[in-house]
């Protein structure tokens, strides 16, 4: 990962799920990420055409002059876009944590990219 905001919401994710594909929602706490709440966005699965914002940080909302939280991220984009996205969240019933964080790395580059060709 290149960005290092990416790095410390990485380090404090793998910390807190253990050998688990995920932590619980309630085992993760806002302030432990405090500082790099403003730059960062959670979202929840739904289907391969549904996640929804459950946290957008504000410096991302201020950068795109939107509100996001409870917004369906595939919204956001073409249907050439949006079919690309959603290929790429599509993952084996039993994925591993590894296979997860580059389908996310992925996504992530791709939903910067694509989002900044429809401005």
């Amino acid at each position: 990962m290149r960005d290092a905001v990416s790095q410390h919401l990485y380090t404090y994710w793998n910390e807190i799920r253990g050998s688990r594909l995920a932590p619980k929602r309630f085992e993760i706490e806002p302030s432990r990420i405090s500082a790099i709440l403003p730059d960062t966005f959670v979202l929840e699965r739904i289907d391969t055409a549904t996640s929804r914002f459950r946290l957008a940080g504000t410096r991302i909302c201020e950068a795109f002059a939107a509100e996001f939280r409870g917004l369906n991220i595939m919204d956001m984009f073409g249907d050439e876009d949006r079919i690309t996205l959603e290929r790429q969240c599509a993952v084996r019933q039993q994925p591993t944590a590894e296979e997860i964080a580059e389908v996310a790395r992925e996504v992530v580059d791709d939903f910067m990219k694509a989002f900044l060709r429809q401005k």
